[in-house]
C-alpha cells in the first residue's frame, strides 16, 4: 500500500494505491478557522491501517527549502524558509505534515516549484512557493499532447503556454524545454 498526497488550495488530498492497483481517494477541505482538534493519522486510519503503508509521498509546494525528495524526518520547519505569501501559516496542511512527520509512517516530501530555481524567469517569482507539482504535471502533460498530437509540423512542444483554471488559476509557461510559472490568482 502506497499513500500519495497533495497539499493543494482547497484541501489536503490523499490517495491510496493497493497493490492489485485499486485506489481510494479524500481530500480534507482547508480551513483558516482550523482548530487542530482532529488528527490525520486517524482520519487515514479510517481508510487503511497506518502499518500497513509502505510509503507515503507528500506533495508540500509551500517547501521552499526542499529541493529533491528527502525524508521527511530530514526536514526542519516543514521545508520552509520564507512564509511570505502563503496566506495562513497555521492549517489543515501543517497540521498533516507535521503528525506525518512524528508518526512511524514512511514518508517523503518533495517540494513545488519556488524562486531560486534557475529556470524561474525572475518576473514569475512574486513570492517563495510558486506552485504545486500538479501545475508542473499539467505543464507536462500539455507538453506531451502537444509534442505527440498532430497539430501541425510548426509546432516543436518547447515552448508553449498552459493553463490551468481549478480553485485557482496558473498558467505555466515553457520556453525552449524550461519551466517558468505565472499566478494569475
Amino acid at each position: 500500500m502506497f499513500a500519495g498526497i497533495d497539499h493543494s488550495t482547497t484541501g489536503v488530498k490523499t490517495c491510496l494505491l493497493s497493490e492489485d492497483g485499486s485506489r481510494e481517494v479524500f481530500t480534507i477541505e482547508r480551513s483558516p478557522d482550523e482548530d487542530g482538534d482532529w488528527s490525520y493519522i486517524e482520519t487515514l486510519r479510517e481508510h487503511v491501517n497506518p502499518n500497513d503503508i509502505e510509503m507515503v509521498s507528500y506533495g508540500y509546494s509551500y517547501g521552499d527549502n526542499i529541493d529533491g525528495i528527502v525524508d521527511i524526518s530530514e526536514t526542519q520547519n516543514r521545508g520552509i524558509v520564507d512564509t511570505l505569501g502563503l496566506g495562513h501559516e497555521f492549517g489543515t496542511g501543517t497540521l498533516v505534515y507535521d503528525q506525518l512527520q512524528q508518526s512511524d509512517i514512511p514518508t517523503t516530501v518533495f517540494p513545488g516549484i519556488h524562486d531560486g530555481l534557475d529556470t524561474i524567469h525572475p518576473y514569475f517569482c512574486h513570492y517563495s512557493p510558486l506552485t504545486g507539482a500538479d501545475k508542473f504535471a499539467t505543464a507536462r502533460y500539455a507538453q506531451e499532447v502537444v509534442q505527440n498530437d498532430d497539430i501541425g509540423p510548426e509546432i516543436d512542444g518547447d515552448t508553449f503556454v498552459a493553463a490551468n483554471v481549478s480553485s485557482s488559476a496558473m498558467a505555466s509557461y515553457v520556453d525552449e524545454g524550461r519551466f517558468a510559472v505565472r499566478s494569475t490568482g
